[in-house]
């Protein structure tokens, strides 16, 4: 749900820090009358009356997407910019890959992860997490801005892709700045440790087994079959697990504003039994 930049007006100015306050402060599960509350207060100006706003959350909405520009809201601009924009294919939120944990995955014809750093983020763990991405998927992208981009290309290896970003007022412009080329470290026990116990015995029709010694599984299953199946029921392990939530945001993306992506993404709601 896209708001139009000048339905607010520029005199609703906000500093630095009450833009922080207002994303911090921010919960999908609030009604209006909280949400303009917490504006009122954090503006402290008697001059304006959010809770006369018909959709309050429509306003922080806009706020954080336009004022502060972090992870949360580089991510959802790239879904609703980017993933939105192709078909058949699952895109899956923050799955936990080795000691990382990785912001987008998209799962088609091939396995491809995003990692976001925005210019509030510092770099320090981006080696780790690349190299975690890369043992399990097909392709890896950076997603950053263009301020960054010569320090990130010193920063990741040569087989990443990178995508770029820009902001003009509160629209966000994305770009494929570096084709990512197929990784040559994929790992088949990384990826078998994604699995969970039903999803192993399920893919690879293998008997019960006591969680205790799953690891032993992993390993068992990685000598019984190639990497290429193994990558391959990978991908259709992930697309089959996270089909119906990537749905749901597809189908509803329309009625739910961008900062709520991922909650209701995660849980599935009708916008409408929480957007009051």
């Amino acid at each position: 749900m896209q708001i139009e930049e000048t339905n607010y007006s520029d005199r609703e100015v906000f500093d630095s820090k009450q833009i922080k306050d207002i994303y911090n402060s921010y919960d999908t599960l609030f009604n209006c009358d909280r949400l303009a509350s917490m504006l009122n207060t954090i503006k402290n100006d008697s001059s304006i009356n959010y809770s006369s706003i018909e959709d309050v959350r429509a306003l922080y909405n806009y706020y954080i997407l336009k004022h502060y520009p972090n992870e949360t809201s580089i991510k959802a601009k790239f879904i609703n910019n980017v993933l939105l924009k192709t078909q058949n294919h699952v895109s899956i939120f923050e799955l936990p890959v080795g000691s990382s944990r990785v912001d987008l995955c998209k799962i088609n014809g091939e396995s491809i992860a995003y990692e976001i750093k925005s210019d509030l983020d510092n770099f320090s763990r981006l080696d780790k997490q690349l190299h975690d991405y890369l043992l399990v998927f097909e392709k890896v992208y950076v997603i950053c801005s263009m301020k960054n981009i010569e320090k990130i290309k010193k920063l990741i290896p040569k087989n990443c892709g990178i995508y770029t970003y820009s902001i003009r007022g509160s629209n966000y412009y994305f770009k494929a700045y570096k084709k990512a080329i197929i990784s040559r470290d994929i790992d088949p026990i990384e990826q078998l440790r994604i699995f969970n116990k039903k999803e192993l015995i399920k893919h690879f029709s293998i008997k019960e087994f006591n969680l205790e010694i799953k690891e032993t599984v992993v390993k068992e299953i990685a000598e019984n079959n190639s990497t290429k199946i193994i990558n391959n029921k990978f991908k259709e392990m992930l697309k089959g697990k996270y089909k119906n939530k990537w749905s749901f945001l597809r189908t509803n993306s329309n009625q739910i504003h961008e900062i709520d992506y991922q909650w209701f993404y995660k849980n599935n709601i009708n916008p409408k039994l929480v957007y009051f």
